[in-house]
């Protein structure tokens, strides 16, 4: 039933990273779309944490002996720095989170395609990027990089 979904390696051609990258684009303005509706002008659940190891490690040591309040890895808040140093608004940051769960989602279809058909990789893919527990977690559109990743 499903043998006709798996691309044997015989069949397959070259595919132009563009094309797929088009189809999924809908994807991506969908995301920016929910940022844009639901980001909240304050902090909720895990974006103070960050926002606040991000202005640690701008303006004084990221860690002291007394503070010990490393609970989150330095990673995302390293790439909050920019936003905060430029002053940039909140939902700036927050929309970046759109950019790396489409980059997850596209780096999910180019998986699927070495194992699946074109359209079957692409169906995949889509269902997965409009998954609704997926999105849940996305409508918070928290700082938290884990929801993207």
């Amino acid at each position: 039933m499903f043998s006709n979904l798996i691309a044997s390696r015989s069949k397959r051609t070259p595919v132009n990273p563009a094309l797929w990258v088009l189809a999924l684009l809908p994807l991506l303005a969908f995301y920016i779309a929910v940022v844009i509706a639901f980001a909240s002008p304050e902090f909720s659940g895990d974006e103070g944490g960050y926002v606040e190891n991000a202005t640690r490690l701008l303006n004084r040591p990221p860690v002291t002996p007394q503070d010990l309040h490393l609970w989150w890895g330095p990673g995302y808040p390293i790439v909050l720095v920019p936003f905060i140093a430029l002053g940039a608004p909140l939902i700036a940051a927050k929309m970046m989170n759109a950019f790396f769960l489409f980059g997850a989602i596209a780096y999910s279809h180019a998986l699927m395609r070495r194992y699946l058909s074109r359209k079957a990789a692409l169906v995949t893919t889509l269902c997965l990027g409009l998954y609704y527990p997926f999105l849940r977690k996305f409508l918070s559109c928290t700082l938290n990089s884990s929801q993207c990743f």
